[in-house]
């Protein structure tokens, strides 16, 4: 805040942009290590990306960070960012936390033009996630939640496997 924004005041609130975010683990490094200590303004970010796979996944991760508490959020986030696996508990934790919710946007835009934008916003006490995306993008960010059929646990493990060790 201090080099970029030429100020220290930590009261000051900021509205931030992410063109083209990528990882929204860019972002976080940004927030965590940009605002000052003690930092109690109000800070908006506008997050986005072409490809509609890192939307799904930076919306799904704001939906856990915003939604439980510390410990259980870091713990989940960790094992969707790197597992090929989930513990029923976590999966019963996103259908609750970010599926119920997204399910629900489906069900009321479902007669919607397939390429009109529909907007939501979701409340987290003080804190809210503004989600905008087509209405066929909707749908894709529901179906993100669906197990391909046939893919057993090897064959999750390996791709992740082969993803974690390309050399790209």
């Amino acid at each position: 805040m201090d080099e970029s924004e030429g100020v220290c005041d930590i009261h000051r609130d900021m509205n931030l942009l992410f063109a083209a975010s990528g990882d929204i683990r860019n972002v976080v490094k940004s927030i965590t290590e940009g605002l000052l200590d003690g930092y109690d303004g109000r800070c908006t970010l506008a997050i986005n990306d072409i490809n509609l796979m890192v939307v799904a996944c930076n919306a799904i991760l704001l939906f856990l960070a915003l939604s439980l508490e510390h410990e259980e959020a870091v713990t989940i986030l960790i094992h969707i960012w790197y597992s090929a696996l989930l513990a029923p508990a976590m999966i019963d934790t996103l259908g609750q936390v970010a599926l119920g919710r997204i399910a629900e946007v489906c069900e009321k835009i479902k007669y919607k033009p397939s390429t009109s934008l529909q907007a939501k916003t979701f409340s987290f006490g003080k804190r809210s996630l503004r989600l905008v995306l087509k209405k066929h993008q909707w749908d894709e960010l529901k179906n993100y939640f669906d197990v391909p059929r046939g893919l057993t646990q090897e064959d999750a493990q390996d791709i992740r496997r082969r993803i974690m060790l390309a050399p790209e």
